[in-house]
């Protein structure tokens, strides 16, 4: 009995901090939206919204880490017509004959997965010359759409920046 008061005890001051942790995980989060509304996707709250203007629909980069941050990680989403009504699978073999083509790329894995409320093709790419690069793209087709997300990231920071991809691609919400 004295036991289980203990573990009460214990759990009892445990979770304001366990609600602390997960409350500040989440304010470092943000959600973008289009002007239209139709598009949106969450982000690190301190990644630098960038405006391309060549075809994306946004671009998020990480702030600078320090002198040996030579190349900017970066979060991009684009979208095209799907003229051709492509499915994932036409996707996946289009997009490793392009990489073959591709003497500095290296396909590291392809794959059709679930996220949050679509299926996607989630290919990774190594960079096998320069600057040391790592690509992981999820490809989705949505209507007559296709949405490309790219994580950029320098193969150091993989494993730091490999959940902040995942996370994106799982709140990826498009109203057709």
């Amino acid at each position: 009995m004295k036991f289980e008061k203990i573990v009460l005890l214990v759990a009892l001051l445990a979770t304001p901090l366990f609600v602390k942790c997960q409350t500040q995980k989440k304010d470092n989060i943000e959600v973008w939206q289009n002007s239209s509304g139709s598009i949106s996707i969450s982000h690190p709250k301190d990644w630098i919204k960038w405006e391309l203007n060549s075809g994306e629909v946004v671009a998020f980069v990480t702030p600078k880490d320090g002198p040996d941050d030579r190349f900017p990680d970066m979060l991009v989403l684009r979208e095209s017509v799907n003229y051709m009504n492509q499915s994932l699978q036409d996707l996946e073999e289009s997009a490793k004959r392009d990489i073959k083509q591709q003497p500095n790329m290296e396909l590291v894995s392809s794959e059709q997965v679930k996220v949050g409320n679509y299926t996607a093709l989630k290919t990774i790419m190594d960079q096998v010359t320069g600057d040391e690069l790592r690509l992981i793209n999820y490809t989705y087709t949505i209507g007559d759409k296709i949405y490309l997300l790219s994580l950029s990231i320098e193969k150091r920071n993989f494993d730091r920046f490999k959940s902040i991809g995942e996370a994106s691609a799982k709140s990826l919400k498009v109203e057709q």
